[in-house]
């Protein structure tokens, strides 16, 4: 994994796990911050969609 972090080649995957360090997070905050990444990622897709 840390290759493919550190090609900077899947920015949002990388970001993910850069911060993944939530273990100690309550349940609910680590669902929200699970679903803030899937949606990063669908947004993400949507403008390379429109751009494309």
């Amino acid at each position: 994994m840390r290759q493919v972090v550190e090609s900077g080649a899947f920015p949002l995957f990388s970001r993910s796990i850069l911060d993944s360090h939530t273990a100690h997070v309550a349940p609910g905050e680590r669902f929200q911050h699970g679903l803030d990444r899937i949606l990063d990622a669908i947004a993400a897709l949507i403008t390379s969609l429109r751009s494309g």
